[in-house]
């Protein structure tokens, strides 16, 4: 975690945690090794997605892990990622099985609002999941309360707009 100098260029390391790299790698650190996806700040916490596929919460100013679940991605697997968009007190949040989730994310947890399917996944990715699982590593764009989503075979776009 680098602190950004204010008045010029230049930055400070506040902490840092193992990478994936490190001989000492394992799970029990605290750091976030993002593979794709950039993690979002709020309140003096990150949130992400780990390399393993697991969503973290650390408090910024030590890097200690707060929390982890697997409920996100539904799994614990190498690789995988979600795009992030804060909209108010939730996250709009793709995760790369083509599910768009509404979320909530405090120091206590993390909180599902809504879950749906938004494209199905078309990628293989071998080295992702044993099972052979497809992914969908595109990033989403929102606009005019609608998200437009692809995979590789089509380009979609569905409304955000509560209905009746």
């Amino acid at each position: 975690m680098l602190v950004l100098a204010e008045a010029a260029p230049g930055a400070r390391v506040l902490w840092e945690g193992v990478g994936e790299s490190d001989p000492e790698y394992g799970r029990d650190f605290n750091t976030l090794n993002s593979v794709i996806s950039t993690p979002v700040i709020q309140d003096g916490y990150v949130y992400g997605v780990d390399g393993h596929g697991v969503l973290r919460c650390l408090e910024i100013e030590t890097g200690r892990r707060v929390w982890e679940t697997e409920a996100l991605i539904g799994e614990s697997t190498n690789w995988a990622t979600a795009f992030f968009v804060r909209n108010g007190d939730r996250y709009f949040v793709n995760t790369d099985t083509g599910d768009l989730v509404i979320a909530m994310f405090s120091p206590e947890g993390y909180r599902e609002v809504s879950r749906t399917k938004l494209i199905e996944p078309t990628h293989p990715y071998v080295r992702r999941r044993t099972s052979g699982a497809l992914v969908n590593w595109s990033h989403p764009a929102y606009a005019n309360q609608h998200v437009v989503v692809r995979n590789d075979d089509e380009v979609v776009r569905l409304s955000l707009m509560e209905r009746d």
